[in-house]
């Protein structure tokens, strides 16, 4: 956006180092006159002309010869904070950047020379590049700052790239036929390897930083930052000078505090000046704030010099930081800089010397605000009094990170161990908040804080060590938090306790950090909260909070605590943070990162947040009055023993409070802030009923903090009227809102949501209340809403009625707040709304208005509005009547409604934001007219068939009658109009449509010529053309286009313009033959072509017969000819009548013909029409048939249809018929004809079809040679791109990886010399990468076998780039042998280049069949972790309030011709046919959620924040629709689509194809119902018979045909697999359904998840094999009956614990049911899980299909960035064999008998040895086969490599060793369903016994 310009600064935040400073300008031209660029240019220029000069010739063409070789070994970019010892925001690494350009260039042309060998004066040697060309190849990688952690996390993994791009024109001398000078070019990109993207939580926070970074670059926000803080800096001076605060100072007091701004913030600007020059600076300044020249100066004046000054765009105040001390105490603090500098002056030995050095430091009392200098090191130094000092402070700007204080003692006291009582440990938090560039502002607070929803007052009280009981038994520092009635002692004990903190006035949003001393004290501490809300100022007390640790993080979840928390109105959450570490503990390396190292390494911050016991939302299109109360009754139950508690004295302090280890330096007293120590918190006596009235304004939400959750509240609404003081509201009834059956923290068994009750705010207003429980806060939250809003926008008076209902409903139609209705049959107050389909149906009441209309017409983009009213009675019959009923929960639907004659259109959109439970129905005009001409037109809606139209249209050209003259609408050039009556001309023989009959309303030529009337079909969303005629030319005089299509607000808009383009060209190409042309329908008029004439046409009647008739004549028998004939004949009768005239009247006549022949005269040869015009009506009849006002069936147009005439459709592009030529004989012509027929060809240029007809074939020839759709540059391009891949990896904090898109093998083909580009991917996959994951791949291919065709691109040298030196070819087995799957998608298109539209021969899409496995939890959990980052920077209070708006919007209607839309035609459109098997599973994956919702709080969460109306419908219906089917898994499958010949609007075929999947969708609907679990899939079980009896006869016919080439049993593996595994699985699921059906009956609130097994249904994870499936029922038998006979005694206690007559009930009931249908649970179980064992065993036959992640899952400690992927793309690991060798020891045989002892050793060998030793000898020669296996010890399966026979190596001389050795050359494929880089892999080698078994070598 702008030229950054550089200034170098010395010593600028660097360490003695020379930084960069920036420097914006808004000058966006470069300075490059005085560069090393300029003066190479003028040295080449200088060099060239002495040249020149040398030969003494003219100048010619210089060539430039440019080669460039460059080479970056690192380039590094860098984005982020100003501050050089801070981490970038964003950083991109370019190494290895190497690229090579050559090129010659023309002086006279300015660009590249055809080719470089065309040079002669050039010599190159043969390595060196001899065409225009440019290689390159670099690599890059990107990263970001993870703002958690502070460290830069990848993006972008380092990715290598090379290719080349070259530029040829070839030269006359090369150039082909097909060749016409185009230019070449070619692209070649390589990339070998995978490019992966790695984005989590950090990503987006850092992108948000970085766009508020970049937001503040702009040099005008940039300057005004700077004002600001400047203006700051100097009222802060001035107000403390000014104390009288007049507003005016002395000139010298100007100067001091001018001086003192300088010294401290302008120390750039001083720099280097003398204390003159400085003084002379300063009186500068005051001389232009001084106006009057009075010697006294204003602060405005100051201000506006400041502002005159500051048109400056520097960097200030850089060199500090500010500190925030929100300790609670007071903070010193250093620079790690100043702190060595005083080390090293002063060594501190004593205590006194410490202090000294801490009296150096800034002191910043509690609340208040410092500034230290910037820090060379980047480093702080913090301390304060009672803890030792933090001296190694990393300063950054994003970072939130925590450090641990410890205790500073001395003395005796340093082996005392101090506890606090809370249980938190001493940590600081310092939260970085970067206010600007440069500017650096830190938080120092505490590790535990208390945020607000609501504004509060807050009050900590100390409530002592000791009370009884209170405490935990053998420990006086913990609090028994399980004692009874925690909440009564909690209040009683605080009452009268000294307060110790308060603070008042705390408004939303803002953070108060409790003190440090409250949180390290060695007593106990409560808080106390005092909201502000409402009409009253202050409220009562909430019930106390425990300030310990175990209260707040409750971390075994205790009962009583949960209600502590809900009765506080508090939600306590947690973030892990990292904990600073000292250097030496820094750089201890860690073995492992256990959880212990973790834990050491982090800590908790603890927010305590504030929030309202009740939230009320409108969202209503207008604000409300709300009125709430609520009577509280107390709760006997929930009362302490007062004698427990500690006793208090006299003064109502308590005396436990004496100890003095509170007043000791290790724990320093708390300072009482605003309240003397005396002073005792007293709070409110008993329970407090509760009383509200408060207005709420539209999509607000009203936070009511004094209402009980255990007692029932009490609503009236009214609506928020602004009137006199004697008007009176009219309130509602009361509603009665049971807050204590809902699942807050007070009752944990309770309901998410309340039925919805019915509210009436008046007439055309009624509403409904949703009360149900917040996602993350579990705060009770009414929604005020009406499900339906309906606008009227139609100009009419409506009535409404709505079903089930027997109100009506009335709208002005004038617009305002919309009508709105619950459709509900109850009509009264306070009753449950029934959850039933509403419908609507509407009557106009009264005629159209022109004023009530004009409301919603916009004039600007629609044109003046011309508006004829309709009549409502016609020939005394009524035109209206009710509609049909219309669906309003259908959202996402537009089309027609009728009342009677009167057509509307309706839409029905669902609202986003905060009226996202609301659908907007809205009404408006169905049909618009805009005249875009330059003249007028009339315009008559029609209703009836084809034939009924062309009648009515026939007789409107003949006569007009007197009700025609009334209905038809006159528009003038820029009118439209609304149709909302289409007159009915029906014969009720066809199928009626609606039509618009219209005429131009021009001059014309001719007396008897009546202007004709067009049908527009407007029901049919296209372009339609007509011709226009003007009574003289048969040929048209002017093409209209009317284009139909559908608005944004859904209504049919009806345009009539020019056709800018003509749909078709006739061309007559003869240098002889005439042509004589009609269209084969009544109406159609004959038009000729003479000789080389061409004309542009459309179709005469476009709704009748498609087809052109030609024929060739004669000239003799050409109109012209005859016209000629005839006015010469004219011309002599009237030249006789006036020479029998005598006299005057004959001079006269005689000067009136001299006039007109020498008019005329010339105009007589060359146009013999134009004579025509001008007398026509003095022509005879005979002349006046030639006219085409002629009736229809002329002998003109009965010549036409001939024997020697030929029929043209003109749709299909290429050759066709020959038009037969007549004789010599037939012919009246002298001319002998040149050819016997004449050549037919039809092409597309520019937009129009062109029908030539020529006397040779070489045009013909050309277009089908590809001369005329090559397309250009574009056949002769070349592009070749080939990409590895690439993953898009989504992870979380931990951080874990949460979900992996990938993307395998794309590339681009487009050859030279073909308009062919092919480009295919060949695999994409989307899984979950958590462990726990339901479904691990959520998107897969299924496999469709091996792709057994050519490569499109050779790729093997790019592979082999990636490949070291070292390694040879012969080791790259895996290139060697790599086989590719069929592309998951391909597209084949063919692209020729046209002006003013888009030609596309072909276009193939192919789209591999896909499995989707969608858990809707498991994606709502990823969706609300990327909205909750990407909230976090936004505004919460921001609402999008845009739905009342665009409610009452105008209409405002956009042309296509407004939008520039494109003509395509496509010759040849196939897609292929689309399979889906869908498995969607909405059920929750937490074993403990009891279903009621918290999925769907989630999408309602999600619907609130996006703006998105099509998202907002989507999220509706999965709420109110999805959750009936919990779990389905139907298959879709698509037909075909096939196109040919469509020339259109491209918007108009996507909108085709989509109507027809949409329609085949809804076809397959009842696959839907029909895929339920429930039920066992039977429409899964249908479509896998199908498959496996046809894959039998089909496959295995297959395999006989190609003798076995790919293998044999496909047919009967499918057949099995699909007939016998699917009759398994289906069978599991209804077993599996009914069980868990029966279990869900029985269970209720007081069954105990607890021994309970999971569901019965495999639900996706199905057993390995029927062993597996056999464990698994027999397990999940013995479980349920366990848990039954456990229900039976335990059910009855826990509901009779909830002390209710009803909850005995039904503990009792389901004990005991549950005790006798538990075995009838595990037997249905446990055939459950066998048949889903056997089903799973069928699929062991199928060894080439493994369903598993595209990778193994990175495990990355916490903290620590997330690893590069190695290998992105792993299912399977291939262990290459080469060579195994072993040695084995030769057997010595000795005699058994030792007759050789006495020394006769004769060397004699019994036969019997000689065999052993033979045998052995063979033996070792030639050993067993040996063979290799590998063993994944997780799937327990042995892959075996071929036997092979081992090859002896004989060793001379070694007689105790035999050496071998095994050569596989194997490659084993090892492969898993789930492959972990961790799982133990075993190698084992066998060897083949005689008997065939392998044992273990």
């Amino acid at each position: 956006k702008f030229c950054w310009k550089t200034l170098v600064q010395p010593e600028l935040y660097g360490e003695g180092t020379v930084v960069t400073h920036w420097l914006l300008d808004k000058d966006s031209k470069p300075i490059i006159q005085c560069g090393v660029i300029d003066l190479l240019l003028r040295h080449v220029e200088t060099e060239v002309i002495k040249g020149i000069n040398k030969r003494k010739g003219n100048r010619s063409d210089i060539l430039y010869d440019v080669s460039v070789v460059a080479g970056v070994d690192n380039a590094i970019v860098q984005f982020g904070s100003a501050h050089t010892f801070t981490k970038p925001l964003f950083e991109v690494n370019f190494t290895q950047f190497h690229t090579n350009a050559s090129g010659l260039l023309s002086s006279q042309t300015g660009w590249f020379v055809p080719e470089k060998e065309s040079c002669s004066t050039a010599n190159f040697e043969d390595d060196e590049i001899k065409e225009n060309q440019v290689d390159f190849r670099s690599s890059m990688s990107a990263f970001y700052l993870n703002t958690k952690h502070n460290h830069l996390e990848c993006f972008i993994e380092k990715y290598n790239s090379f290719g080349t791009a070259t530029y040829t024109v070839f030269p006359e001398a090369h150039r082909g036929d097909d060749d016409m000078g185009a230019a070449s070019f070619s692209i070649h990109l390589n990339c070998p390897r995978f490019l992966n993207m790695n984005t989590s939580r950090s990503f987006f926070e850092t992108a948000s930083v970085l766009n508020k970074v970049i937001s503040e670059s702009d040099p005008n926000a940039f300057r005004t930052m700077i004002l600001g803080r400047d203006m700051s800096y100097v009222r802060s001076f001035w107000y403390t000078k000014d104390q009288t605060k007049s507003g005016f100072l002395s000139r010298d007091d100007t100067i001091e505090i001018l001086n003192s701004v300088v010294e401290l913030h302008w120390k750039n600007e001083i720099k280097g000046l003398s204390k003159m020059q400085k003084q002379n600076f300063l009186e500068t300044f005051c001389n232009l704030a001084n106006e009057d020249e009075d010697e006294m100066i204003s602060l405005d004046n100051l201000i506006s010099a400041l502002k005159s000054y500051t048109a400056r765009c520097y960097f200030s105040g850089s060199e500090e930081i500010l500190l925030k001390n929100n300790i609670g105490r007071e903070l010193k603090a250093s620079t790690k800089d100043h702190l060595d500098e005083q080390s090293r002056r002063y060594p501190i030995v004593s205590e006194f010397e410490y202090q000294q050095l801490l009296g150096t430091f800034l002191t910043i009392d509690d609340g208040n605000a410092g500034a230290v200098p910037l820090p060379r090191s980047g480093q702080l130094a913090l301390v304060t009094p009672g803890y030792k000092m933090i001296d190694d402070i990393s300063v950054s700007p994003y970072q939130t990170m925590m450090f641990p204080l410890k205790h500073h003692r001395k003395g005796s006291q340093k082996k005392r161990r101090h506890k606090n009582a809370s249980g938190f440990s001493p940590h600081l938090t310092v939260v970085p908040k970067s206010d600007s560039l440069d500017s650096i502002t830190l938080d120092v607070r505490t590790s535990v804080h208390v945020c607000t929803e609501i504004p509060i007052n807050i009050r900590i009280v100390r409530i002592g060590k000791s009370t009884g009981k209170f405490h935990k038994h053998g420990s006086k520092k913990k609090v028994d938090l399980g004692k009874k009635n925690l909440i009564a002692a909690l209040r009683l004990v605080v009452e009268g306790s000294p307060i110790v903190y308060e603070k008042s006035g705390i408004a939303e949003n803002d953070v108060v950090p409790l003190p440090l001393d409250v949180l390290d004290s060695s007593h106990f501490h409560a808080l106390l909260i005092q909201p502000l809300t409402g009409r009253n100022s202050h409220g009562s007390w909430r019930d106390p909070i425990l300030l310990t640790k175990d209260f707040l993080l409750n971390s075994t979840n205790m009962r009583d605590v949960t209600r502590c928390h809900a009765l506080s109105g508090i939600v306590v959450q947690k973030e892990r943070l990292n904990v600073h570490s000292s250097e030496r503990r820094r750089n201890t390396s860690i073995a492992s990162d256990t959880n212990r190292s973790i834990l050491r390494r982090t800590a908790w911050d603890t927010t305590i947040q504030v929030v309202p016991f009740f939230l009320l939302s409108n969202s209503l299109p207008f604000p409300i009055a709300v009125r709430t109360w609520q009577t509280v009754e107390e709760d006997e139950g929930e009362f302490w023993d007062e004698s427990l508690l500690p006793s208090t004295s006299a003064d109502g302090t308590n005396e436990d409070l004496s100890s003095d280890e509170d007043f000791t330096y290790a724990t320093p007293s708390i300072k009482f802030k605003r309240s003397s120590p005396d002073e005792h918190h007293s709070s409110s006596a008993g329970n407090v009923d509760h009383y509200s009235e408060d207005t709420v304004a539209v999509g607000q939400t009203l936070r009511l903090s004094g209402v009980s959750l255990r007692e029932t509240l009490f609503l009236q609404v009214s609506q928020h009227v602004i009137a006199s003081e004697n008007a009176s509201f009219m309130w509602t009834s009361p509603m009665q809102i049971d807050l204590k059956k809902m699942k807050t923290g007070i009752s944990k068994k309770g309901v998410t949501q309340l039925p919805k009750l019915i509210l009436d705010l008046g007439d055309n207003c009624d509403c409904l209340i949703h009360v149900s429980i917040g996602g993350g806060t579990r705060v009770p939250e009414c929604t005020i809403y009406s499900p339906y809003w309906i606008m009227n926008k139609t100009g009419l008076k409506m009535e409404y009625r709505v079903s089930q209902r027997k109100k009506s409903y009335l709208d002005s139609g004038i617009g305002g707040l919309p009508i709105m209705i619950h459709g509900s049959k109850s009509e009264h107050t306070n009753e449950k709304y029934n959850n039933i389909s509403s419908k609507i149906s509407l009557i106009p009441l009264e005629c159209p208005c022109q004023e009530v209309a004009q409301h919603w017409w916009d004039d600007t983009s629609n044109g003046l509005l011309v508006l004829q009213k309709s009549a409502m009675v016609e020939h005394g019959r009524n035109s209206v009547d009710w509609s049909e009923y219309v669906d309003l929960d259908a959202a996402g639907t537009n089309g027609e409604i009728k009342c009677g004659s009167f057509i509307f259109n309706v839409r029905i959109e669902s609202l986003a934001g905060a009226f996202h439970r609301s659908n907007l129905i809205c009404f408006t005009p169905r049909y618009v007219v805009k005249n875009t001409l330059h003249i007028a037109v009339s315009v008559l809606p029609i209703f009836g068939g084809v034939h009924d139209a062309i009648k009515k249209a026939s007789q409107l050209r003949q006569n007009l009658k007197t009700i025609d003259l009334k209905r038809k609408i006159d528009l003038a050039p820029g009118e439209s109009t609304v149709l909302f009556n289409f007159h009915n001309y029906s014969r009720g023989i066809e199928k009626p449509y609606h039509w618009l009959a219209f005429c131009v309303n021009a001059s014309r030529f001719g007396a008897s010529f009546k202007c004709k009337w067009h049908l527009i079909p407007v029901d049919v969303a296209e372009s339609h053309f007509f011709g226009e005629h003007d009574g003289n030319n048969d040929t048209m005089c002017g093409i209209l286009e009317a284009k139909v299509h559908s608005s944004d607000a859904g209504s049919m808009l009806v345009s009539i313009s020019h056709a800018e383009v003509p749909p078709y060209r006739i061309e007559n190409r003869s240098s002889t033959h005439y042509l004589r042309l009609v269209q084969d329908d009544d109406q159609a008029v004959v038009f000729e072509l003479p000789p080389l004439y061409s004309c542009a046409y459309t179709w005469d009647s476009p709704l009748g017969r498609k087809k052109l008739r030609a024929i060739v004549i004669s000239k003799a028998r050409s109109k012209d000819n005859q016209l000629e004939e005839a006015l010469e004949l004219e011309r002599y009768e009237e030249a006789s009548q006036l020479n029998d005239k005598g006299g005057e009247n004959r001079n006269n006549s005689v000067h009136t013909i001299d006039s007109d022949d020498e008019s005329t005269e010339s105009e007589t040869t060359k146009e013999p029409l134009l004579h025509s015009l001008k007398r026509g009506v003095r022509l005879d009849s005979q002349a006046r048939k030639l006219n085409k006002t002629e009736r229809y069936r002329s002998p003109r147009k009965i010549a036409v249809f001939s024997l020697d005439s030929r029929s043209y459709t003109l749709t299909k592009v290429g050759k066709q018929k020959d038009l037969p030529c007549p004789s010599a004989k037939e012919s009246e012509s002298n001319l002998r004809m040149k050819s016997s027929k004449l050549f037919t060809h039809i092409r597309i240029v520019a937009g129009t079809k062109i029908l030539s007809f020529s006397d040779s074939t070489w045009l013909s020839d050309q277009v089908q040679a590809g001369i005329l759709r090559k397309g250009g540059n574009f056949k002769s391009a070349l592009c070749e791109i080939n990409l590895q891949g690439f993953g898009l990896y989504i992870m979380d904090d931990f951080p874990r990886e949460v979900m992996a898109v990938v993307v395998r093998d794309l590339q681009l083909h487009k050859p030279t010399g073909s308009i062919e580009l092919t480009a295919s991917v060949r695999h994409f996959q989307v899984d979950a990468m958590l462990p726990d994951a339901r479904y691990p791949i959520i998107i897969e291919p299924m496999p469709l076998g091996v792709d057994r065709r050519a490569p499109m691109i050779n790729d093997s040298d790019s592979g082999n780039l990636i490949v070291p030196e070292s390694v040879g070819k012969k080791d790259c087995f895996w290139m060697q042998n790599e086989e590719k799957p069929v592309p998951v998608f391909e597209i084949a298109c063919s692209y020729v280049p046209q002006s003013n539209m888009v030609w596309v021969p072909s276009l193939n899409i192919f789209i591999c069949p896909l499995k989707l496995h969608i858990d809707v939890d498991y994606i709502l959990r990823i969706l609300g972790m990327i909205v909750n980052s990407t909230n976090k920077y936004q505004d919460g209070n921001a609402r999008n309030l845009t739905a009342t708006s665009q409610a009452n919007d105008q209409l405002k209607y956009i042309t296509r011709g407004q939008l520039n839309m494109c003509m395509t035609y496509i010759e040849k459109l196939h897609i292929a046919p689309v399979h889906f098997d869908m498995e969607l599973n909405i059920q929750s994956d937490d074993p403990d959620d009891d279903g009621e919702g918290d999925s769907s709080l989630t999408l309602h969460s999600i619907a609130q924040t996006t703006t998105s109306a099509g998202v907002a419908g989507l999220l509706s219906w999965v709420i109110n629709v999805g959750a009936n089917f919990a779990h389905v898994s139907p298959t879709f499958q698509y037909s075909q689509e096939s196109h040919s010949d469509q020339y259109c609007d491209i918007f108009d075929l996507l909108v085709e194809i989509a109507k027809s999947y949409i329609v085949q969708t809804v076809k397959q609907a009842y696959k839907v119902v029909f895929s339920m679990q429930l039920l066992g899939d039977p429409s899964l079980l249908i479509h896998q018979y199908k498959k496996g009896i046809s894959d039998l006869f089909v496959k295995s016919g297959a395999e006989m045909a190609t003798g076995g080439k790919d293998g044999v049993g496909k047919g009967v593996t499918s057949l099995v697999q699909n007939v016998g595994g699917g009759t398994a699985f289906f069978f599991g699921k209804v077993f599996g359904g009914v069980a868990d059906l029966a279990d869900a009956v029985v269970t209720n609130e007081t069954t105990s998840n607890h021994l309970k097994p999971k569901s019965a249904s495999s639900d996706g994870k199905h057993p390995d094999n029927v062993v597996d499936g056999v464990v698994q029922g027999t397990r999940f038998l013995g479980e349920t009956v366990v848990h039954g006979i456990a229900g039976l005694i335990g059910n009855p206690y826990r509901g009779a614990k909830t002390g209710t007559a009803t909850g005995v009930a039904k503990g009792v009931a389901s004990g005991v049911v549950g005790f006798a249908v538990s075995p009838f649970v595990g037997a249905l179980g446990f055939v459950a899980k066998t048949s889903d064992g056997l089903g799973a065993t069928t699929k062991y036959l199928d060894l080439g299909v493994i369903e598993a992640r595209c990778r193994p899952i990175r495990m990355v400690p916490w903290g620590r960035p997330m690893c590069d992927n190695g290998l992105p793309f792993l299912k399977g690991i291939g262990i290459r064999v080469h060579t195994i060798r072993y040695q084995k020891a030769r057997k010595r045989f000795i005699e058994k008998n030792n007759s050789h002892k006495n020394g006769d050793d004769d060397g004699h060998v019994t036969s019997e040895e000689y065999k052993r030793i033979r045998a052995a000898e063979e033996r070792r020669k030639n050993p067993p086969r040996k063979l290799v296996s590998v063993l994944h010890k997780k799937d327990k399966y042995h892959y075996i490599t071929a036997p092979i026979r081992p090859k002896l190596l004989d060793v001379p001389g070694n007689l105790v060793l035999s050496h071998y050795a095994v050569t596989y050359e194997e490659t084993l494929i090892l492969r898993s369903s789930d492959l972990q880089l961790s799982d133990v892999v075993a190698i084992n080698v066998w060897y083949v016994c005689k008997s065939g078994d392998c044992r273990r070598f």
